[in-house]
């Protein structure tokens, strides 16, 4: 606030010019004693005009009480000191109500001067207390007029304001049925006609690798037949006949060599006898006696032999061998395996309501199997390596929730309704599935029907109701599990709104 103290030769111009140079928002004039009788009248109108156009907020200070009333009925605050005007804020704005005309009037009296308004009959009876008809006539017209409005205003709150909320629990009975579905993966969209539903083929491709002991039996050579030879020298020189010496039938069929080394005397027709083992094990080594009488090497041109007697222990023996049933039953465990990592992978990549029909879950390429051994070989252990493509059938459910509403709706018994939300699907058996990957399976469809309520006439019914009479009126009317749950806004508001449009209806089914 700009306090301005005024000299007692400052006029209306001087005093605009200093409100003006002072470029404040609020600014206090302080009048002078000796110039208070020139501020009044129009010089206080034109100060009005002056703080209008400039848009300041003007207030003097005036030991006149004359002039500070012409102030405070053009809506100039006015006071009597400057601490009055620092301190009291209610003075500023209760100062910037007009109450009377200030200025001089248009005419004078007959025959006199022109006088002040505020000197008139009419504005002297208003400073002097008194109160005329007309004015005791707007007082009680506004009065009625407030109390109207009040009026008014109770009406429109209890029509427009307060609300309520009606939670009603309709009594509910559960419906099952089944329908047969089919998930057809080259279906874009439900035929509700045909009970058809789109599937989503997945495909992965798997490896894996086992072992299995054998089963079959083949028979082997197991020792090899022994014996003794007779070496006979053809010469008159001494021989030796080194270990490892190989002597045979004619045919060379059976071969035998000898176990240690011998020596014949240089003596015609001397002989020497030594043990021999035939050099291939089995049965096939037991030869009869003179069988062998062949020698293998130089020593055949000085040397003769046989054997004397039979050789004989050439055996034979059963050991483990691959069998075709082995290769078959190890194939199929490998596949079983494939399929089983196959279905774990392939339920990573489910969404949330599908699942995966287990029927429809094949090998559609083997990309490569080696097997260890074949058939007839002899081995303890068959092992297998494979690797596969496999592919099966992801169905949704959220197709099926469709579906079985469709089927569902048909059960429901007169004067109930279905509740949509309400039905919850589960995959049941699962009947058959082609070579394209459509599955036929079962669809089980849970849900609720509850007694169908008619609102509308109800809710007129108990419009502006007490709140207990209401549900009273709901509880009887309507087919209901519980008494109804009202919930008004205000809460002293102990009534039902007096329009439909303002009651909310909740239905809880759960």
């Amino acid at each position: 606030m700009k306090v301005i103290r005024l000299n007692s030769d400052d006029d209306i111009i001087s005093a605009s010019d200093l409100m003006y140079r002072s470029g404040a928002r609020r600014v206090l004039l302080l009048l002078p004693p000796a110039a208070d009788s020139s501020w009044k009248g129009l010089a206080m109108a034109r100060l009005r005009r002056s703080a209008d156009r400039l848009r300041v907020e003007v207030g003097v200070v005036s030991e006149d009480k004359g002039v500070r009333r012409q102030a405070v009925a053009l809506g100039i605050p006015a006071f009597r000191d400057e601490e009055d005007a620092r301190s009291g804020e209610q003075g500023w704005w209760r100062g910037r109500r007009r109450r009377e005309r200030v200025g001089f009037s248009w005419k004078g009296t007959a025959g006199g001067p022109d006088l002040p308004l505020d000197l008139l009959p009419e504005n002297r009876a208003a400073a002097d207390g008194v109160i005329s008809v007309k004015q005791w006539m707007l007082r009680y017209a506004t009065v009625i007029l407030f109390f109207g409005a009040i009026t008014l205003l109770a009406i429109g709150f209890s029509y427009g304001v307060p609300s309520a909320t009606v939670t009603l629990r309709p009594k509910v009975w559960p419906l099952t049925t089944s329908q047969q579905i089919i998930a057809d993966p080259q279906l874009a969209a439900v035929d509700y006609g045909e009970k058809r539903m789109p599937g989503r083929l997945l495909q992965v491709t798997q490896s894996w690798q086992a072992e299995a002991p054998t089963t079959g039996v083949v028979t082997v050579p197991a020792d090899p037949a022994r014996g003794q030879v007779i070496f006979v020298n053809q010469s008159e020189e001494a021989v030796s006949i080194p270990a490892g010496t190989i002597v045979s039938d004619r045919d060379e069929l059976h071969p035998f060599q000898t176990i240690s080394p011998v020596r014949l005397t240089g003596v015609i027709s001397s002989t020497v006898e030594v043990d021999v083992v035939a050099m291939v094990p089995g049965p096939q080594g037991n030869v009869s006696a003179g069988a062998v009488n062949r020698i293998d090497g130089p020593l055949a041109e000085l040397l003769l032999v046989s054997n004397p007697s039979v050789m004989s222990g050439g055996g034979v023996r059963d050991v483990p061998a691959v069998a075709a049933e082995d290769l078959s039953r190890l194939r199929s465990q490998v596949l079983q395996f494939l399929q089983a990592v196959a279905m774990a992978d392939m339920e990573t990549r489910l969404t949330e309501r599908e699942f995966l029909a287990r029927s429809s879950l094949r090998v559609v390429a083997v990309n490569y199997e080696v097997f260890s051994h074949q058939v007839g070989e002899q081995a303890d252990e068959l092992r297998l390596k494979m690797e596969a493509q496999l592919q099966g059938t992801a169905v949704d459910l959220t197709y099926a929730t469709g579906l079985m509403y469709e089927a569902m709706k048909v059960s429901v018994p007169p004067g109930l309704s279905l509740l949509a939300d309400t039905i919850q699907v589960k995959a049941g058996e699962e009947i058959g599935v082609d070579e394209h990957g459509r599955i036929s399976f079962m669809v089980e469809g849970q849900g609720l029907v509850a007694s169908e309520l008619s609102l509308d006439e109800h809710l007129k019914m108990i419009e502006g109701q007490p709140q207990d009479a209401a549900v009273a009126y709901l509880f009887k009317e309507l087919s209901l599990q519980e008494p109804p749950l009202i919930e008004l806004w205000p809460t002293w508001f102990n009534r039902i709104p007096y329009t439909a449009g303002r009651i909310e209806t909740r239905i809880l089914t759960e």
